[in-house]
């Protein structure tokens, strides 16, 4: 079973690092981290692409909606986790959130 990790973001540049980074932390590994960027005027999509993230910048601000089914559109795995970009995830999250996927 594979998994992405996509984060809907606007204007995170103050949360979006330790999101990220507790994302790269799991014991179960995410195979690609998206970012869909809702047309931040800050450094959100600098910072996502500096953990090499997949960015995905809107020309205009569409809304969490939209930007839920880009993230969807874009994945190329089994399962997708959606995780705001203020948070910060326990490393075991992924790993106890699967085994009811089985």
């Amino acid at each position: 079973m594979t998994l992405s990790c996509v984060i809907i973001a606007y204007n995170a540049e103050s949360t979006l690092s330790i999101c990220i980074e507790s994302i790269h932390k799991q014991t179960i590994p995410v195979q690609q981290i998206i970012v869909i960027d809702d047309n931040s005027d800050d450094e959100t999509s600098k910072i996502a692409k500096s953990y090499s993230c997949k960015v995905f910048k809107n020309k205009r601000t569409f809304g969490r909606g939209y930007c839920r089914n880009k993230g969807v559109e874009v994945c190329n795995t089994d399962l997708i986790l959606f995780c705001d970009s203020s948070n910060y995830l326990p490393i075991d999250f992924c790993e106890k959130a699967l085994k009811y996927f089985d």
